[in-house]
């Protein structure tokens, strides 16, 4: 019994290794060119950025919780004009 189950494990870790990991369709998702960013808050397990859309130019705040589009004063969508 005990060969048994060292067989099983021995089988099982070696097809673990040989299949490996594949890569991830998410490369392709990437936007060609740089993403403008900015740290708001990185405190302890808080975690809060704002980043560019390069395509629309439109800003977002991200955290933990998830995106959220970032307004200006006016309550329109951020869009920054001049050149970083």
């Amino acid at each position: 019994m005990k060969k048994y189950k060292f067989l099983l494990v021995l089988v099982a870790m070696s097809a673990a290794l040989l299949t490996g990991c594949k890569e991830g369709d998410y490369q392709d998702q990437i936007p060609e060119g740089t993403v403008k960013f900015d740290l708001i808050l990185n405190q302890g397990s808080c975690f809060v950025f704002t980043f560019e859309d390069p395509e629309t130019g439109v800003w977002y705040i991200s955290s933990s919780d998830g995106v959220t589009p970032r307004l200006d004063e006016n309550g329109e969508l951020y869009q920054q004009k001049e050149e970083r």
